[in-house]
């Protein structure tokens, strides 16, 4: 499998090949993988209660 003349290796292949709705899940599932433990690890202590909002 060939993209601008450049092979596109095995590994990538079934990505490359696949829909864009499929792409974009995987991309999705990237952020979530990173965010999840940030969410778990995180206090209530860290957030700033701040009553002034930027509009």
């Amino acid at each position: 499998m060939t993209a601008n003349g450049d092979e596109v290796p095995e590994l990538y292949q079934s990505l490359w090949s696949s829909s864009a709705e499929v792409r974009a899940l995987h991309s999705i599932q990237h952020q979530i993988v990173k965010a999840v433990p940030l969410v778990v690890l995180s206090s209530s202590l860290n957030v700033s209660r701040s009553k002034t909002f930027v509009s």
